[in-house]
């Protein structure tokens, strides 16, 4: 109905509760965590809302607004790996290099629409991804530990090594 929406909302970082006042443009799954996007009236800016940490919502019965004629969900989100994405998200390669004893979940797991394999060697995989928001990788990259290495770009890789480091410290 192209009507503003007012909700309570539990900020994921702080668990501070703030009033939000939205035009909501649609729901999109991420990661099997439902969100609304939209316009939000306090930032002014698009942002995204997890479903989940949403409460006493209500529409603004006497508002209208028009949506943006060029937005679209996939032309928004449809490259990010997660859900960290802006109007200048740019777009990356991702290039690992998957050992041999994880290539073969490679094969027949898409983990991003992007995802392309090249075979190296006796049984490991290259695996490209073209994504925004590649600081979301992170978490899902450490799980793999040494069966999966970070190839470009640099700056990730090296954030890896810092995690990796940072990590090694904690049990020392």
């Amino acid at each position: 109905d192209r009507k503003r929406i007012l909700f309570s909302y539990r900020h994921i970082g702080t668990g501070q509760v703030q009033r939000r006042e939205l035009e909501p443009y649609g729901l999109l799954c991420q990661q099997n965590v439902w969100y609304l996007s939209g316009r939000c009236y306090e930032q002014k800016e698009l942002r995204l809302f997890r479903l989940d940490h949403i409460n006493a919502l209500r529409r603004i019965e006497l508002s209208t607004f028009a949506m943006p004629s060029n937005f679209t969900l996939q032309k928004q989100y449809g490259s990010s790996w997660g859900v960290w994405t802006g109007d200048n998200a740019a777009v990356e390669t991702v290039r690992l290099l998957v050992k041999e004893r994880l290539a073969e979940k490679f094969k027949v797991t898409t983990y991003h629409p992007s995802q392309q394999l090249k075979k190296v060697g006796e049984g490991s995989l290259e695996v490209s991804f073209q994504v925004s928001g590649v600081e979301e990788m992170v978490p899902w990259l450490m799980m793999w530990g040494p069966t999966v290495e970070v190839l470009e770009p640099v700056w990730l890789r090296e954030m890896i090594k810092e995690n990796l480091q940072s990590s090694l410290e904690e049990y020392q």
